[in-house]
């Protein structure tokens, strides 16, 4: 797991319906040594698409287009605030292949990425710091 890779999780949140759990694909922001993810969910329901980085209502996003591979559709990064995800239940989730790997961004749409979800109003402190470090790693 680092920077730029898209994990589809199997069983990332409960169906408020019946509990069942649900996948979703997250997209790794931060992976700092000894540290916690900073990540942000995919998503494919329509946002806006120009500008890509967009911080307005209703909900901000980014959008990277069609992806490709299991992403085939139009998809989004979330901007809204995600918690920093273990490391240790992350490991453990790719271990019982809860977890599995799904893409790679490139550098270059990676570093679009990190600077628009840095500057978002859901972003902690410590996780912008995070996101900008690895920003200044990829120029």
């Amino acid at each position: 797991m680092h920077p730029g890779s898209i994990h589809r999780h199997a069983q990332f949140y409960a169906d408020a319906a019946n509990g069942t759990l649900l996948p979703k694909f997250m997209l790794i922001l931060a992976a700092p040594a000894g540290d916690d993810l900073v990540f942000r969910v995919l998503t494919s329901k329509p946002r806006p698409e120009v500008p890509a980085c967009h911080h307005g209502a209703p909900y901000p996003s980014y959008f990277l287009g069609v992806v490709g591979g299991l992403l085939s559709q139009k998809t989004w990064v979330d901007l809204r605030r995600q918690p920093d995800f273990d490391i240790d239940i992350f490991a453990a989730g790719v271990r019982k292949q809860v977890i599995t790997p799904a893409g790679q961004l490139s550098n270059s749409v990676l570093a679009e990425v990190l600077a628009c979800t840095a500057a978002s109003d859901d972003a902690t402190n410590a996780q912008a710091r995070k996101m900008r470090d690895v920003l200044a790693g990829l120029r």
